[in-house]
């Protein structure tokens, strides 16, 4: 990819809200000393403006950015309760209530 396609990505990227804070960050600073990467970024601007016209920005609930980050990037949001009892912690889980049961029945033992 050409140095200046990588430069209308970054400013399209930017100019669609896309980057993390960081790298949102570091291209705002460098729209401001760097004139084409500006002229990049207004050329998407105005022809974005253009696409969506003056539709307001709603953002998703938190459940269903939650549903859509899992299904796109694989990320997903458990519970306390779905964490614990997620596969790769059973074998943990299971140690501790063994441990737990054991401890009880000592105690029960001792008492009794």
């Amino acid at each position: 990819m050409a140095v200046a396609d990588d430069m209308s990505l970054l400013a399209g990227e930017y100019a669609l809200g896309l980057l993390d804070r960081e790298e949102r960050d570091r291209v705002a600073r460098r729209i401001a000393t760097d004139a084409d990467l500006a002229a990049e970024h207004a050329f998407w601007q105005r022809h974005l403006l253009a696409l969506i016209g003056r539709v307001p920005s709603v953002a998703p609930s938190p459940r269903v950015k939650a549903g859509l980050e899992e299904r796109l990037f694989g990320i997903e949001e458990r519970t306390l309760w779905q964490d614990l009892l997620a596969p790769e912690h059973r074998g943990i889980l299971v140690l501790v209530v063994g441990a737990k049961v054991a401890a009880i029945g000592v105690l029960l033992a001792l008492l009794l």
